[in-house]
């Protein structure tokens, strides 16, 4: 397999933000079936209710739809934020953003908890928000080439307390699996080659 050739064979799984993915995991539940019945109940009393008590159906069918369109709106971001090894490139997507990483400007992918890419003391302070809540999660981390261009697309995709220097923090689902489809991908890179000793001048 070549350095550009699909890690896997058939789609690339798509890795969604453990965020997202779990915000979904807790909310549909009360979300959706309590929206269905409400919805269910106010479009029934529009035909069983006389027309002077239909302003408490029109409240049922209300917040039914408020409910399933808050639930919708969980799940298309469940949907639409992941990460996933394409043919040639990292893909990200959160929402309508999407940034793909070419692998060649991938240096390497690993696996670790959260945490450890925040344990040097510069970096403490960046564990913030969602992220300390996931502390000891594990996550696939990529490390990219320096290239200031390529790591602000990344932060637009991503936020920037995911991008610590060259580090990228995909916080994810099935982090290992995103990391093993990554690395058959990733291409090697040569030694550097060795300083030739200066002439001498006589």
């Amino acid at each position: 397999m070549s350095a550009a050739a699909a890690p896997t064979d058939g789609p690339a799984r798509r890795h969604r933000q453990l965020f997202d993915a779990e915000q979904w995991r807790r909310n549909r539940l009360w979300m959706l079936y309590p929206g269905v019945l409400f919805l269910g109940v106010g479009v029934a009393g529009l035909f069983i209710d006389p027309p002077r008590t239909r302003a408490s159906t029109f409240e049922f069918i209300f917040l039914g739809a408020l409910l399933l369109c808050v639930a919708g709106y969980f799940y298309w971001r469940r949907q639409t934020r992941y990460a996933t090894a394409a043919a040639d490139a990292l893909v990200l997507r959160a929402g309508r953003r999407r940034c793909a990483i070419p692998y060649e400007r991938v240096r390497w992918a690993r696996t670790q908890a959260v945490h450890v890419l925040f344990d040097s003391p510069s970096r403490r302070g960046l564990l913030q928000g969602p992220l300390r809540r996931y502390s000891n999660q594990p996550a696939c981390v990529v490390r990219l080439d320096p290239d200031p261009e390529l790591l602000a697309g990344v932060r637009r995709v991503l936020g920037k307390r995911a991008v610590v220097e060259q580090d990228v923090l995909l916080a994810v689902e099935l982090a290992d699996g995103l990391t093993q489809a990554l690395q058959p991908a990733i291409r090697r890179r040569p030694p550097a080659p060795a300083a030739r000793p200066g002439r001498r001048r006589r």
